[in-house]
């Protein structure tokens, strides 16, 4: 049962059918439990869902029923369970089994463009710099260090195939050091945050999340790494050259200005001169739930799998299968070229080839202790000549096979995700941001904490 209530209606004008209707399809959704708790503890309740009603319907065909499908679509549903978690006292064990209602699925849609792995390859490579890739040789990459009023800056430039983007790090001495496993992990989840949430302008999400996806032992490192991640981003900016009608403009700047965690509960607000979908969301991928429980070079190597693995959506539609070269996950890991060992220590073993085997065997043990809870197949086979010196090893790759439920996803997200949106789509998601900014005061400031 999924009808709501009929479209420009509030809640008091309902009759009695329709009441039961839009109480049942709560129920449905959360539980009769957790609806009864909400109702007694949240005495906003009513007058915030009826506040989402009036946002909702001038953008939706006009004679819709409102649905809670289409709460969902909005992100508005999880708005107001935030808003309720967050501000009302509810039991204990409701505020948790609302929080796992939010919670990412084992495989989740993930927003890809350049920015993110152009930004892991500065982080993994650290003060050594970012080097271009001798794979993609198209590839263009500039690094520039100046001094600001009185702070540095790292700036990194990269053009390929008539593609531009642009990194601003301040201070980068203190994102660019012991891999960053903090930064990396908590921006891939937000923007699963942000795809899951249907673009809103501020991101939601519990510490207990955090935690559950085997990011961290308790809510507290939790909170911690959060204020770390929150006051490191406010240290880059992102930018993209972005043409249109046949004019080209650069634009980005700070991805989230303010923070706060209330109850356990996290809100990062996105900069409203940000443009989400052009810089950080122009395709999608997906990304599984396990691989946030791995290690800083595994993770990283996760991430470039699937963001590749959209670069090749043509191929594991047809076959479920690409490949990746032990070359290009050398350059995203940031490891030493085989040029600079040369003159140094000459631990070719040591410093590449042990992290790439490392990163690609906790992949593989990760993937087999989840096998019963994916309905699907990835596999990684590697296909290496051993013994022949570090040169020929790196002219190996590894074979990576998507099928069942990871194809499946992957296929449906890649081709329809982000395409072709309909124009009382784009607006239905404007309303679900401006609902979800309607309580924020401070409007496109420098990154501040509330905390």
């Amino acid at each position: 049962m999924n009808t709501l209530i009929p479209n420009n209606k509030k809640i008091s004008q309902l009759s009695d059918e329709e009441r039961d209707k839009f109480k049942q399809s709560l129920v449905e959704h959360i539980g009769k439990e957790n609806l009864d708790a909400l109702a007694s503890s949240f005495t906003d309740f009513i007058s915030t869902l009826e506040y989402s009603i009036s946002e909702l319907s001038p953008v939706l065909p006009d004679n819709k029923n409102i649905t809670i499908q289409d709460f969902i679509e909005n992100g508005l549903l999880e708005q107001i369970l935030n808003t309720a978690i967050s501000k009302s006292n509810l039991p204990e064990k409701t505020k948790h089994e609302l929080e796992k209602i939010s919670y990412l699925p084992k495989l989740a849609p993930l927003p890809s463009t350049e920015i993110p792995p152009l930004l892991f390859r500065m982080i993994n490579s650290g003060e050594r710099g970012i080097k271009k890739s001798s794979v993609t040789r198209t590839e263009q990459i500039t690094l520039e260090e100046y001094i600001e009023n009185g702070i540095q800056y790292t700036k990194c430039h990269r053009k390929n195939k008539g593609k531009e983007q642009t990194i601003i790090l301040s201070d980068a001495a203190e994102i660019l050091t012991g891999r960053n496993k903090t930064f990396q992990k908590i921006f891939i989840f937000t923007l699963q945050k942000i795809a899951q949430q249907h673009n809103p302008r501020s991101v939601h999400f519990s510490l207990s999340e955090l935690v559950s996806t085997g990011m961290y032992k308790s809510n507290d490192s939790a909170r911690r790494a959060v204020k770390t991640f929150f006051q490191q981003q406010s240290q880059i900016q992102f930018f993209k050259t972005i043409k249109s009608r046949g004019k080209q403009s650069e634009a980005g700047g700070f991805l989230f200005y303010n923070y706060d965690i209330t109850n356990g509960y996290v809100t990062l607000s996105i900069n409203d001169k940000f443009p989400v979908a052009p810089l950080l969301a122009e395709q999608y991928t997906i990304f599984p739930r396990f691989a946030y429980g791995l290690k800083s070079d595994a993770f990283s190597l996760t991430h470039y799998i699937f963001y590749l693995a959209r670069q090749n959506a043509d191929k594991i539609k047809k076959n479920n299968i690409f490949t990746i070269s032990l070359e290009s996950i050398r350059n995203y890991l940031g490891l030493p070229t085989v040029q600079e060992l040369s003159v140094t220590d000459r631990l070719y073993k040591k410093r590449i080839q042990e992290p790439i085997e490392n990163a690609i065997e906790e992949i593989e043990e990760a993937i087999w202790k989840s096998q019963e809870e994916y309905n699907g197949s990835f596999t990684i086979t590697p296909y290496i000549t051993e013994g022949q010196g570090i040169g020929t090893w790196l002219e190996g790759y590894i074979s990576i096979g998507l099928s069942g439920e990871y194809s499946d996803m992957f296929n449906r997200i890649s081709i329809s995700k982000q395409k072709n949106i309909s124009s009382y789509k784009k607006e239905k998601i404007r309303a679900s941001a401006q609902l979800a900014a309607r309580s924020e005061t401070a409007k496109n400031k420098p990154p501040k904490s509330t905390l």
